[in-house]
C-alpha cells in the first residue's frame, strides 16, 4: 500500500469541490436567456418583443425589450433596468405595476434553500445582462 501525503490526500476533493462549484455557477439553468425563459418569456415573449402569451390579458402592454436602448437614445440603462427587473425599490411608490416584483420572487425558498441577497442579485444581474445582449 502506498503513502499518501498530507498535503494530496485533500488534493482530489478540494478539486471535486471547485468543479462541483463551478459546474453550479455556470449551468444552463442560471444563464440568462434561460432565466429569460423562465420568467420573462411568458409575457414579454421569447424574443423580448413584448409578444408573449400573457401579453394579452395584461392591462398594459409589455414593452419590446429589444427596443430599451433605442428608447435611451442609444445608451442600455442598466441601473434602471436593474431596479425595475428588481422592483422592491419601485412596488413602494404608488404606480401600477403588472411586472411580478423579482427581486421578491427570487428571494423566497427554493426548496429547503433560503436565497442570499447576493443570489437575487446574480439572477437580477444575469437577466439584464442578457437584456443588454438583445438591444437592436
Amino acid at each position: 500500500m502506498t503513502s499518501v501525503s498530507k498535503s494530496s490526500r485533500w488534493l482530489i476533493p478540494s478539486l471535486a469541490a471547485a468543479f462541483l462549484v463551478l459546474s453550479c455557477a455556470t449551468t444552463p439553468a442560471n444563464d440568462g436567456e434561460t432565466l429569460f425563459a423562465r420568467n420573462c418569456a411568458n409575457c414579454h415573449g421569447p424574443y423580448g418583443e413584448g409578444d408573449g402569451h400573457g401579453a394579452v390579458v395584461m392591462n398594459i402592454s409589455p414593452q419590446d425589450l429589444r427596443q430599451i436602448a433605442q428608447r435611451n437614445g442609444g445608451i442600455f440603462p442598466r441601473d434602471a433596468v436593474v431596479s425595475l427587473v428588481d422592483g422592491r425599490e419601485q412596488s413602494k411608490e404608488h404606480f401600477l405595476r403588472e411586472m411580478p416584483v423579482w427581486g421578491e420572487q427570487f428571494a423566497q425558498h427554493q426548496g429547503d434553500v433560503q436565497a442570499t441577497e447576493a443570489d437575487v442579485q446574480a439572477k437580477i444581474n444575469t437577466i439584464v445582462d442578457y437584456l443588454e445582449s438583445i438591444q437592436h
